[in-house]
C-alpha cells in the first residue's frame, strides 16, 4: 500500500495531468451527452447496484473520488466544490452555483426529482473523468434490499479510504429502520399522482422519506443539508433515488411528470468534466433515457407527461388536539416535548365537522360514492438538531405489548427533520422562514387497512401515537441503546405544538 505522503503526491499529480490536457477535456465532451439537444450513445448506460461491483470497478470509484477531493476546492470538479453545490455552511466559500437545493428550495417542491436527477447526472461525469474510466458508472445503494452501509464505505476506517466518513452513525454496520426502507417506501409508490396541492403526492411522499430519513439516519454529514453532499454515500444514495423515480414511472399507466411550461422551462447551471458550466432546463433533465442511462434491473421509462391537477376543495379539520382554538395561530400554542419516551395524544371530533369526520372514516359510506382524504398533521414541530432516529408515527394504535405487525397495520409515516432543523437554517446563507415546520400524513391506507381488519373507527376514540425508533449494531444492550438515544433527544430539543386531522374530497 503507498504510504500517506507518496499516495497524496499520486493522487494530485494524476488530478493535474487530466486537468491540464485539453485534447482529453474535449474527448471526454464528444463522448458524454452534452445537454440541451444532444443524442445518447448508442446503447444506454447502466448504473449498477453497489453490491454488483467488481474488484477493478470499486477501485475505479474510489480512484474517481480521491482525485476530486485531492482537487482544490477553486476547481469546479472538486469534491469540495461540487458538494458545496448542494449545499454549505461555510460562509466565506462562496460561488453563484453554491447552495443550490436549499437556495431553490429544492427540498419541499417539485424540482427535488429533476433537480437531484441533473446534479448526480454531472457528478457522474466529474467522476468518470477523475478516475480516468469512460465505463465508470457511479452505484447505487439500494438500501430496500440491503440496509446496512456498504462494507466498502467503513473499511478501511481511515483515511486511506476516500469512501469512509468517520462522522455517519451508521459505520456500527447497523441497519436503517425497516419503516423507513419499506414501508415509507412502499407508501410513496403506492401514490399515483407525482404531485398534489396537499403534498401526498409520490414527490413529496418519496423526498419526505425515505430520502429525508435516510440521510437523518446514516447521520453525520449526510444529516444535515449544508454538509450531505460530502459524505460519499450522499451521491449512492441519490442514484437510488433517482432509481426509484423510474420504479415508480414503471408502474402503471398514469405516473407521469407535469406538463406545465413553467415548471418544464426552469433552469439550472451545474459543472462538468471540463471544469466550464453547463446550463439546462427541467425538460432537458427529466428523462434519463434522454440523458443516456438507465439502472440494473429496472427498464428505463420513456418521459412521460401529465397536466397539473386541478386545485381540489381546501381541506377542512375535523378533529384536533387543541379542540378549543384547531386553528389558531401557533405562536399561541404551547410546545410539547419530544423526548425518546411514547407519545400518546387523543384528538378531539370537532362539532361543527363531526359528520364530516365520520363519514371520511372507511366503511361509514356505501361502496362507489365519493371518497375522501384523511390528512394527519403535526403542526409546529422544532428541533435544534436531527435526532438520531425516527419518530414514528400510528393512529388507533392500541395500548399495551404490540407485535410488528400490529403496529404496521397502524403505522402512517415518520416525521422527516432533514433540512428543517434550526440549526441547518441558521448555517446555510440563503435559508429563511420560521424555525418551525410542519409534516403530514396521509392515513386512509392505514384506515382502510384497520377497517377491513374488524377495527370500529370511532371518532371519539381517535388517537395518534407517536413512537421513537432505533436500531442499533449487535452486541449492545437495549438499556445502552435507550441511554444514547435519549442523550441525543436532549440535545435535539424536539417538540410540536398542535396535531390536527383534516378531510379532503368526499364531496
Amino acid at each position: 500500500m503507498l504510504g500517506k505522503m507518496t499516495r497524496r503526491h499520486f493522487l494530485a499529480t494524476a488530478a493535474l495531468t487530466v486537468a491540464a490536457d485539453p485534447v482529453a477535456a474535449c474527448r471526454w465532451r464528444h463522448n458524454h451527452c452534452v445537454i440541451p439537444g444532444c443524442s445518447p450513445q448508442v446503447g444506454l448506460r447502466v448504473r449498477p447496484n453497489i453490491l454488483s461491483l467488481s474488484g477493478p470497478q470499486l477501485e475505479s470509484l474510489k480512484r474517481g473520488v480521491a482525485v476530486m477531493k485531492a482537487l482544490p476546492p477553486t476547481d469546479r470538479r472538486s469534491w469540495a466544490f461540487q458538494a458545496a453545490i448542494h449545499g454549505t455552511d461555510d460562509k466565506t466559500y462562496t460561488n453563484p452555483l453554491f447552495n443550490q437545493c436549499t437556495h431553490s428550495d429544492d427540498h419541499g417542491n417539485l424540482y427535488f426529482f429533476p433537480w437531484h436527477r441533473a446534479y448526480v447526472y454531472f457528478f457522474e461525469r466529474i467522476l468518470r473523468w477523475a478516475a480516468n474510466d469512460p465505463t465508470l458508472m457511479l452505484p447505487f445503494w439500494d438500501w430496500t434490499t440491503y440496509p446496512v452501509l456498504p462494507a466498502a464505505f467503513r473499511y478501511p476506517a481511515d483515511e486511506s479510504n476516500p469512501l469512509y466518513e468517520a462522522k455517519r452513525l451508521k459505520n456500527d454496520g447497523s441497519p436503517l429502520l425497516s419503516s423507513t426502507v419499506v414501508d415509507d417506501l412502499e407508501i410513496a409508490l403506492g401514490r399515483v399522482s407525482f404531485s398534489d396541492t396537499w403534498r401526498y403526492g409520490f414527490s413529496h411522499q418519496l423526498e419526505k422519506s425515505p430520502h429525508g430519513n435516510v440521510h437523518n439516519e446514516v447521520g453525520g454529514l449526510m444529516g444535515a443539508v449544508p454538509t450531505a453532499a460530502r459524505d460519499p454515500i450522499f451521491w449512492l444514495h441519490h442514484a437510488n433515488i433517482d432509481r426509484l423515480w423510474n420504479v415508480w414511472l414503471n408502474q402503471s399507466v398514469g405516473r407521469a411528470a407535469l406538463t406545465d411550461a413553467s415548471y418544464l422551462d426552469n433552469p439550472y447551471t451545474f459543472a462538468d468534466e471540463t471544469g466550464g458550466t453547463v446550463t439546462v432546463r427541467v425538460r432537458d433533465i427529466i428523462s434519463s433515457q434522454a440523458l443516456g442511462y438507465a439502472y440494473e434491473g429496472v427498464p428505463s421509462p420513456p418521459a412521460q407527461f401529465v397536466a397539473a391537477e386541478a386545485k381540489p376543495v381546501p381541506p377542512r379539520v375535523v378533529a384536533s388536539s387543541a379542540p378549543e382554538k384547531p386553528e389558531a395561530k401557533l405562536e399561541k400554542v404551547e410546545a410539547k416535548p419530544l423526548g425518546f419516551e411514547e407519545k400518546r395524544v387523543k384528538l378531539h371530533p370537532l362539532k361543527e365537522t363531526r359528520r364530516t369526520l365520520r363519514e371520511a372514516l372507511p366503511g361509514a359510506r356505501p361502496p362507489g360514492e365519493a371518497k375522501s382524504n384523511i390528512l394527519v398533521t403535526i403542526e409546529g414541530i422544532s428541533a435544534e438538531v436531527a435526532p438520531g432516529f425516527v419518530y414514528r408515527v400510528y393512529i388507533y394504535l392500541p395500548d399495551g405489548e404490540r407485535s410488528e405487525d400490529m403496529l404496521r397495520q397502524h403505522y402512517i409515516g415518520a416525521i422527516s427533520f432533514f433540512g428543517k432543523t434550526r440549526r441547518e437554517r441558521l448555517a446555510a446563507p440563503h435559508q429563511h422562514g420560521s424555525d418551525e415546520f410542519s409534516d403530514q400524513f396521509d392515513a386512509t391506507q392505514a384506515l382502510a387497512r384497520l377497517r377491513a381488519g374488524g377495527q370500529q373507527l370511532d371518532p371519539d376514540a381517535l388517537t395518534i401515537t407517536i413512537l421513537p425508533a432505533v436500531t442499533s449494531r449487535p452486541g449492545r444492550s437495549a438499556e445502552q441503546v435507550r441511554t444514547k438515544a435519549a442523550a441525543v433527544a436532549e440535545e435535539a430539543k424536539v417538540s410540536y405544538k398542535r396535531i390536527s386531522v383534516r378531510v379532503i374530497g368526499g364531496e
